[in-house]
């Protein structure tokens, strides 16, 4: 179970590192006009919010798994 909780907290770590890549990228990016800005638009409106959330819930079960693995560990004494 630790080793499952530190993979989700890795993971997590690794979504938000190619999410900031992918919006620097984008903002950096020469492309013009409406396709592009309405396409950083439901990046920033959609796709980051929905990142964040995935994260945020990989680092709460994570913590919740550890939480149990060691209830676990107490009980079975060890």
């Amino acid at each position: 179970a630790d080793t499952m909780a530190a993979l989700m907290d890795t993971t997590g770590d690794n979504f938000l590192e190619q999410m900031r890549r992918m919006s620097s990228e984008l903002q950096n990016v020469l492309w013009l006009g409406q396709d592009a800005n309405s396409f950083r638009e439901q990046w920033a409106s959609a796709a980051v919010p929905n990142i964040n959330n995935v994260v945020t819930m990989l680092k709460d079960r994570s913590v919740v798994l550890r939480q149990e693995a060691e209830a676990q560990r107490q009980v079975s004494g060890g």
